[in-house]
């Protein structure tokens, strides 16, 4: 009885220490994979079990190797094998509809539609309109501009996260009143942006940004005088500072889909 009991003994320990050896390199590959999804190439040492492929593509990583056994009876028959992990590419979104909350809390709706050429450009044209009037208390507040812009992504772990310049163009046309005096006119500008997408699902972000640059408007001005409005001179406008501010709602769409890869 002795004998039989240290046998089992020795067969639970021979088992116990296989299984701690594959959970051991498991664990090695997972926290691999770990470091590897901040996006740089890491080599694995596939040594101590030569020819075992293990897939994790929940974790957007293929693992591969030579393992030609892991029962613990088989003996080791292999050389140490390093093998290059990737990240396997995925799903990148082309275009984004937003509209700028700061803008449409003072009544002025805005849409922006930007398009994702690559990793690093992209193309953004936005437009904003506000046209309300109460011509019995000779008020307007009438406000239109479009805006073209092209920017610069800095590189980031995901596409749409992270920072970007741009420069950026724009035509507005306006016509202010509030009672007394009206200004009624057109005005051209361009100038720098900056600004930070982050996401905060699968297809929204938040972007936060600021525009700055050269504004020039030329207006007329007229006054209300009985029932009628009377031209009072044209002037022209020359602006340098702040021109955009934005706190926008992002609505990322059109998948391009995944793009199979892993180790090579």
């Amino acid at each position: 009885p002795i004998t039989r009991f240290v046998n089992f003994k020795i067969h639970i320990y021979k088992e116990m220490k296989s299984h701690v050896l594959i959970l051991l390199f498991i664990l090695v590959c997972c926290g691999y994979a770990g470091a590897a999804s901040q996006g740089d190439s890491i080599q694995v040492c596939t040594g101590v079990y030569p020819s075992l492929s293990l897939s994790a593509d929940t974790a957007g990583f293929v693992f591969s190797g030579h393992l030609e056994g892991i029962l613990p009876s088989e003996p080791y028959k292999g050389t140490e094998k390093y093998q290059e992990i990737r990240p396997v590419s995925g799903s990148v979104h082309r275009l984004a509809f937003k509209t700028n909350l700061l803008y449409d809390v003072l009544l002025m709706p805005s849409l922006e539609v930007e398009y994702r050429i690559n990793d690093r450009w992209s193309v953004n044209l936005e437009g904003e309109m506000a046209w309300w009037k109460k011509e019995d208390r000779h008020k307007y507040y009438q406000l239109a501009t479009i805006s073209p812009e092209g920017r610069y992504w800095f590189k980031t772990r995901k596409p749409w996260h992270g920072h970007y310049i741009g420069i950026f163009s724009g035509f507005s046309w306006y016509d202010l009143e509030n009672g007394k005096d009206g200004y009624k006119g057109e005005a051209v500008m361009a100038g720098l942006s900056y600004g930070y997408m982050f996401p905060v699902s699968r297809t929204l972000s938040f972007e936060a940004g600021i525009g700055v640059g050269y504004m020039h408007t030329r207006y007329e001005e007229y006054s209300p005088v009985d029932g009628h409005y009377v031209y009072q001179q044209t002037e022209s406008l020359n602006y340098f500072g702040p021109l955009k501010l934005k706190f926008a709602l992002v609505w990322r769409l059109w998948d391009t889909g995944k793009k199979k890869g892993g180790a090579r």
